[in-house]
């Protein structure tokens, strides 16, 4: 089963999302360097300074002194509240084409498996129909006649079963089921999957009808949660 993945390994996932924190980050640090190199006393980084007015007559020079206040946390809050809209922007907007793309690639791979399952059973109608396919003897067995038309049945069927999900596995088996293509008895199937490779497949929740017979075949790594294999 798929372990679940720390935050890091989740946030490298939208590199946008990162270029914006650290853009975000350095405006931040340079607004604070310039409100401290140039003096500006709005910000509040100058706070404590104090400004000095100066008014002249014909007679006197008077100088007043007029002390800034400081900022208070309120202010600061304000200050970082401003500075944080373009980060939550930034990331909801990330956040949403991450969504998007996750919701559209389903969607891309939920119709190539549809495609390819559709035109297996096409092709395997086609070989029953015009290539005996399952063309027997007059004593049951199978007609030495067309074992390269069954070796080609079997290549077609172990490839698309590693492209399709659970579901669209457990219509591949109910098909090879229904026209007698695969029986419990491996010698007497017609498409054989003995020695065929699944590793790594995910066939979660798929349903083999009729109990296939599977021995012999290599599951390795794959992911059978819930799969009925009897």
């Amino acid at each position: 089963m798929e372990t679940k993945r720390s935050w890091w390994q989740q946030l490298i996932e939208h590199p946008f999302v990162i270029f914006i924190v650290i853009i975000s980050v350095l405006i931040l640090i340079n607004f604070i360097f310039f409100a401290y190199r140039y003096g500006w006393d709005w910000t509040g980084f100058n706070s404590g300074t104090s400004q000095i007015t100066i008014t002249s007559t014909s007679k006197v020079n008077y100088t007043a002194t007029i002390p800034q206040s400081s900022k208070s946390l309120w202010d600061w809050l304000q200050l970082l509240a401003i500075l944080a809209i373009p980060v939550v922007v930034g990331i909801g907007a990330a956040w949403y084409t991450a969504q998007q793309g996750k919701v559209s690639d389903r969607e891309n791979t939920d119709n190539q498996r549809e495609t390819a399952l559709q035109a297996y059973i096409d092709k395997m109608t086609e070989l029953l129909l015009k290539e005996h396919l399952g063309e027997r003897t007059a004593d049951g067995k199978l007609d030495p006649k067309y074992e390269q038309v069954r070796k080609i049945a079997r290549i077609r069927t172990i490839t698309v079963l590693n492209q399709l999900d659970g579901r669209r596995v457990s219509y591949v088996f109910a098909f090879l089921s229904e026209v007698a293509l695969r029986s419990m008895q491996p010698y007497d199937s017609v498409v054989i999957l003995e020695k065929a490779d699944f590793r790594d497949v995910d066939w979660s929740g798929a349903n083999l009808f009729g109990g296939v017979n599977l021995g012999g075949v290599s599951f390795f790594k794959s992911n059978l949660n819930y799969a009925y294999l009897g």
